[in-house]
């Protein structure tokens, strides 16, 4: 893997390209996905050491212990915690607004995935309750209409 941190004197020049309405980029100039290790590390070398020094390693079967949550009374079944995300699993239309947001196959094995592989709490993602003002296409939908 190629690692390269450009300074903006150092940069190669590259040769004009003549266009009508000129290409956006995916990254700053100076910033490529290539670059991005590189000064990551350039970065946490600078930085100053952690707060926390262990002399030992941890052990981590508490994780795996149950946890109770103490207002509801319900239990864990371990202390790993699935956080939120925008799966973009399920159905998508750009015409049929009720053919939006309608559960998949894929999104079905995701969580029988998360729900077997020994999480203790799984977050779901985005769940939209609007089909016209989405946050992207794919997310699972509720429409107003639903009988829960």
């Amino acid at each position: 893997m190629l690692l390269t941190i450009y300074t903006p004197s150092s940069r190669p020049r590259r040769q004009q390209q003549h266009h009508r309405h000129p290409r956006p980029r995916p990254f700053p100039a100076l910033v490529r996905p290539r670059h991005c290790l590189a000064a990551l590390l350039a970065v946490s070398n600078a930085m100053p050491r952690p707060r926390y020094s262990q002399s030992s390693v941890s052990d981590a079967r508490p994780l795996a212990r149950p946890l109770e949550f103490e207002f509801s009374k319900r239990v864990s079944r371990s202390r790993i915690f699935k956080a939120s995300m925008t799966e973009r699993l399920a159905s998508w239309s750009t015409i049929d607004l009720s053919a939006r947001g309608i559960p998949t196959e894929e999104i079905i094995n995701a969580y029988r995935w998360f729900g077997n592989g020994g999480l203790g709490v799984i977050l779901t993602g985005n769940l939209i309750v609007d089909a016209v003002n989405i946050e992207g296409a794919g997310n699972l939908i509720i429409p107003p209409d639903a009988p829960f």
